[in-house]
């Protein structure tokens, strides 16, 4: 949750105060020859020492002609300690603009701005932060749209470190603000679906970046890019006034000249991208869902990382640095092996995250694997848990497949079972349920099949849905988001025992089990790999005294009863 004070007067009167207090600093290197062959040179290194980093980039921001300077960090902690450093040692742009009382919210303010990192991972189901994307959508508009008059001038140096260098970037289109000023026309029929197409979000009374109320002629909204939010009161359609407000009291505070709203989401949804996201559908079926909430223009967590997805142009930020833009990279060891590791955590997060979901991502129609997962219900000792383990492996030899265990990091257990990938989606899913309904069938004071809560009471959930299009199921040596970090850990079948404890295998301790471990639990899962036996309907079933001839089968069943 992001949290702002209620009011940023106080901070922008500190900013302002020493925004370019030290200006005089890197005019003393004036005469220095080293900075003269740097302003000069087309391609050109200099060692500097590490406190005097900032006063040289700032000299050559004051003595050059050549505009932005991109300055590239090995990290973000060095980008933000290098770009305040930069803003005491470089005079402020006076920024007034057209007319008008008060500051611009919203808007880049300065010379140098910071353009930050995504927090989150690739792939990862999560949205980086609004305020994150917010900047990050007024830098990008600064280098590709045109200026603005009403607005302070765009800065001169743009400081990033290499993760956001490196970094994709979505579709241009939308990046532009909106600006709104005293005595503007409004349509407010118009400007709150802008604001929701720009990802902001309607509640009852705005508190957080991202959102906007709506109360008779006030329109409140907090742009993703300012420290406070921001009350529009309308006379009609004409902007009556336009004032900072504090969050606590929400209380107006003192009049703005304009204010700059840009977008919440860094993936725009426009026209483009939603004929991109309807081809998908027929195109990588194993996203449906995905694609089909972006074809009809809704905005979802975590909509982002389906960028590599939807835009096939390789976009990256000195992609747009026009002809006469200057780079300077500092420290360049660390930001080649800062880059080279940040490459090769997404490779291995890639490939980790595609054992999750079942299926290899050249053929992503045809699963590779199909996961059992026993989840005990309450009342259900974790040796009961391991007894029924085994009794589907057991169950599993009988229609000829080999099945290898994990715990999950939690309190079940997976059995996993690998395939040749042949079978499609539905018909693995389609065996699953039937084994799953066969056993809870069988034995229904053991086993359910069903998910419902008011039906597990100590009882073991066979869940077969972990093996749909699109499901995920926790990977090996995968930990927990919950207490203890506990990890799901591969296991051979002679450690599947009622002495096991699922809660041994921790974070902490995971690195210290695989340096003693001498062979792989799990040896021999890829040459195992089997076809997936043929469902038949009509054959008998696969009951715990019954032999079948030929080929195995196994036949669905009917759900059990709800016990009364």
């Amino acid at each position: 949750m992001t949290t702002v004070p209620s009011s940023s007067v106080p901070d922008r009167a500190t900013e302002q105060a020493t925004a370019g207090a030290l200006a005089t600093v890197p005019r003393l290197l004036r005469s220095e020859p080293a900075l003269a062959a740097l302003i000069g040179a087309a391609d050109a290194t200099v060692a500097v020492p590490e406190a005097a980093q900032a006063v040289v980039a700032a000299a050559l921001a004051a003595f050059t002609q050549r505009t932005p300077l991109l300055v590239i960090t090995a990290t973000g902690l060095d980008a933000e300690r290098l770009g305040d450093d930069l803003s005491c040692l470089i005079d402020p742009d006076d920024g007034s603009g057209e007319g008008g009382a008060g500051p611009v919210v919203g808007a880049l303010a300065g010379p140098v701005v910071v353009l930050p990192a995504w927090e989150t991972l690739p792939f990862e189901r999560v949205s980086p932060e609004t305020e994150t994307m917010g900047r990050r959508l007024a830098v990008l508009r600064a280098l590709t749209g045109a200026p603005d008059p009403t607005l302070p001038p765009t800065p001169r140096v743009i400081v990033a470190p290499v993760r956001a260098v490196l970094q994709r970037l979505g579709p241009l289109e939308g990046t532009a603000p909106t600006v709104i000023r005293p005595g503007q026309q409004v349509d407010v029929g118009e400007l709150l679906p802008a604001l929701v197409a720009m990802g902001y979000r309607r509640e009852h009374q705005v508190e957080h970046r991202g959102e906007f109320a709506v109360r008779g002629g006030i329109v409140d909204v907090f742009p993703s890019t300012a420290d406070a939010p921001v009350r529009i009161d309308l006379w009609g359609d004409e902007v009556d006034r336009l004032t900072a407000f504090s969050v606590s009291d929400q209380r107006s505070s003192h009049d703005l000249r304009a204010v700059a709203l840009y977008g919440c989401r860094e993936l725009v949804i426009t026209p483009a991208l939603r004929d991109a996201a309807s081809a998908l559908v027929t195109r990588r079926p194993w996203g449906a869902s995905v694609w089909e909430n972006l074809a009809e223009g809704t905005q979802f967590d975590g909509m982002e990382s389906w960028l590599p997805f939807l835009d096939d142009t390789a976009r990256v930020l000195p992609d747009l640095l026009p002809p006469g833009a200057q780079v300077v990279l500092v420290e360049p060891r660390r930001i080649r092996d800062r880059g080279v590791q940040l490459l090769d955590e997404e490779a291995a997060l890639a490939e980790t995250l595609a054992a999750t979901w079942g299926a290899k991502e050249a053929d992503p129609l045809h699963p590779d694997q199909m996961v059992f997962d026993l989840d005990p219900g309450d009342g259900v000792a974790f040796a009961e848990v391991v007894n029924a383990a085994r009794d589907v492996r057991e169950r599993l030899h009988r229609v000829k497949l080999e099945s290898f265990c994990r715990t999950t990091g939690g309190k079940g257990l997976h059995l996993v079972v690998p395939l040749k990938p042949a079978a499609g989606w539905d018909q693995v899913k389609q065996f699953c349920r039937a084994f799953a309904e066969t056993l809870s069938e069988d034995q229904p004071k053991r086993f359910l099949s069903t998910v419902k809560k008011v039906d597990r009471q100590g009882r073991i959930l066979i869940d077969w849905l972990r093996n749909g299009l699109g499901a995920t199921a926790v990977a090996s040596y995968c930990p927990r988001a919950r207490p203890g970090a506990g990890v799901a850990m591969p296991l051979a079948w002679d450690d599947v025992t009622t002495k096991l404890d699922p809660t041994a295998f921790t974070l902490r301790n995971t690195p210290q089990r695989l340096a003693r471990q001498k062979r792989d639990p799990w040896a021999g899962f890829e040459t195992a790999r089997q076809p997936l036996p043929a469902l038949a309907e009509e054959a008998p079933k696969a009951s715990s005294g019954s032999k079948s001839k030929g080929s195995s089968v196994i036949v669905t069943a009917a759900k059990p009863k709800r016990r009364r």
